[in-house]
């Protein structure tokens, strides 16, 4: 049931970001589960005008019986019964208001700490480039798992796989978390600079299908989602100088 005036788009952002911020530690696992149970009453008060057409059939069916049955009917019966039949559009607007009251109520919650997002983001990008680079020597020249189960180095191989899945998870969650507002969005122009602090040579970039080459030379350019705006422009101005040093 879509209610015109509900907002949808701070209920999507709660469901969707609601369950990562917790993985980020930025939510507890307790008020995940107060922020479910009180979006699951926006979903009961959506229920409601879903249900207002059997509600009305069922009660109309029951007054005209009990109006049947009265020996002391008389229009003006018929008209306060008439009256207390509560309309589609009341019934709307009253889900509406209660269910927009719970989401604002579970994203209060939910994003309570949401300020702390971009630095804690960095820091997991900064921790996988760290352990990324002490697994480098582990894994010698080894570039695809064929080689690593030659070279028994299946554990080692499993590592960057399990690195590269958490950086891809991290990208996704940035991605997201700019669709909903909660991170700075980088201004048109900015590029690559809203992905990394350090710039590239264009001629050196691996190609996707090179699984790790690519990943080891984009945690060579240091990646990060910027704090602000202004931070990415930063960076740009720095690339355009030919300088090299992150801010």
């Amino acid at each position: 049931m879509t209610l015109p005036n509900l907002n949808y788009r701070s209920r999507d952002a709660v469901e969707e970001l609601g369950p990562l911020l917790a993985m980020l530690d930025l939510l507890t696992d307790e008020d995940l589960a107060r922020v479910d149970a009180i979006l699951a009453k926006a979903v009961v008060a959506q229920q409601a005008v879903a249900g207002h057409e059997a509600a009305i059939a069922a009660y109309t069916a029951k007054v005209a019986a009990e109006l049947v049955a009265d020996t002391d009917l008389d229009t003006e019966r018929v008209w306060d019964a008439a009256l207390a039949l509560p309309t589609r559009e009341a019934v709307e607007t009253i889900a509406t208001q209660a269910a927009n009251v719970a989401i604002n109520e579970a994203r209060q919650i939910a994003f309570a700490q949401i300020g702390k997002l971009p630095e804690t983001i960095n820091k997991r990008f900064d921790a996988i480039r760290d352990e990324w680079f002490k697994l480098v020597p582990k894994l010698g020249s080894i570039d695809t798992a064929e080689a690593a189960i030659e070279a028994g180095k299946v554990k080692e191989w499993q590592q960057f796989a399990d690195l590269r899945t958490r950086y891809a998870n991290l990208r996704s969650l940035v991605t997201l978390a700019r669709k909903h507002g909660v991170l700075p969005e980088p201004k048109p122009g900015v590029g690559a600079a809203a992905l990394f602090r350090l710039d590239a040579n264009p001629h050196h970039v691996p190609a996707h299908t090179d699984k790790l080459r690519r990943f080891a030379f984009e945690q060579a350019r240091r990646p990060w989602t910027p704090t602000s705006a202004a931070a990415a422009d930063l960076v740009v101005e720095a690339w355009a100088r030919g300088e090299q040093v992150a801010p």
